[in-house]
């Protein structure tokens, strides 16, 4: 990783030079914005590029109507109590500092800072994106969240798993059984005699039996129930229950971005924002790197 300060002028600098080099992703998140700059910016970028545009409440509802105009942007609006950030990701590359995206009528402040991050990998730098949502949806979401909403149920519609990005097994094929708190297969349901009951709550009445039809990915374990999206998971791939913690907050995640997208399609924004995948296994509470200067060795 490499780190530069960059300085008034020189982060305008940046953001020109990147528009022009830029090949998968760009999202920004700025407090406050100059719509016309954000206009330009969506329009310099190649068209196989994926902007997403995060900022407050009140800014997005001043701006609503031209920013309704933008055909290829994702738009996320936050509560103004929770947001003062400035966040510009492109590609492998992270700027966090001073800057929002406009430029005072005074001219640029040379006492404007900014850090860029340059990563070898884009999913550090993605990282760096979900932390900050992370810290935002952490004051709006106080508890656990035990269930998905439509769109999100919709991933798996789709067949990708949001939390790992694999192949998930369908309504056909797996139920989920309370009683026996894990999943069982459709085979086992009707090898008992009845169709919703296994050999743990076939003991009941036929209008009590429980299994109940669900999405489970092969890879990580984790799913959804079909009827009203509450997670599920598979007991014997999560005895680490820090895992399953990172993986409910995940759902939080995917439940702030559900809520708060006001523009574009959910999963369509999570795939091309790199969402998809291993990403819920960071370390959302601590998440850092050591940088090794090239002048000082013992620097660490």
């Amino acid at each position: 990783m490499k780190v530069k300060i960059l300085y008034g002028n020189e982060f305008w600098d940046f953001l020109e030079k990147k528009l022009n080099t830029v090949r998968k992703r760009v999202f920004i998140a700025s407090a406050f914005f100059d719509f016309n700059i954000l206009k330009e910016i969506s329009e310099k970028l190649p068209k196989n590029v994926t902007l997403g545009f995060m900022s407050r409440k009140d800014q997005i509802e001043k701006n609503i109507e031209e920013l309704g105009s933008l055909d290829r942007m994702f738009l996320l609006s936050v509560p103004e109590k929770t947001f003062h950030g400035k966040l510009f990701l492109f590609d492998n590359s992270v700027v966090i500092g001073s800057q929002n995206l406009y430029r005072p009528k005074s001219g640029v402040k040379e006492g404007e800072y900014s850090v860029l991050l340059d990563f070898e990998k884009s999913s550090f730098a993605t990282s760096i994106v979900y932390k900050s949502m992370f810290v935002i949806l952490q004051q709006l979401y106080k508890e656990d969240i035990y269930a998905v909403d439509k769109k999100i149920i919709n991933f798996y519609n789709l067949g990708t798993c949001p939390f790992c990005g694999g192949e998930i097994r369908g309504q056909s094929e797996v139920k989920w059984c309370p009683e026996y708190g894990g999943v069982v297969t459709n085979w086992e349901c009707v090898l008992y005699g009845e169709d919703g009951a296994c050999k743990y709550c076939r003991y009941r009445e036929p209008e009590d039996f429980s299994c109940e039809p669900c999405y489970l990915c092969e890879g990580c374990g984790l799913g959804v129930l079909i009827k009203d999206g509450s997670f599920v998971y598979n007991p014997f791939k999560y005895p680490d229950k820090e895992e399953l913690k990172k993986a409910k907050g995940f759902l939080r995640f995917l439940t702030f971005l559900s809520e708060n997208l006001l523009k574009g399609d959910l999963y369509t924004f999570c795939r091309e924002m790199g969402f998809l995948g291993n990403i819920y296994r960071i370390e959302v509470e601590d998440l850092e790197w050591f940088v090794k200067s090239e002048e000082d060795e013992d620097l660490v």
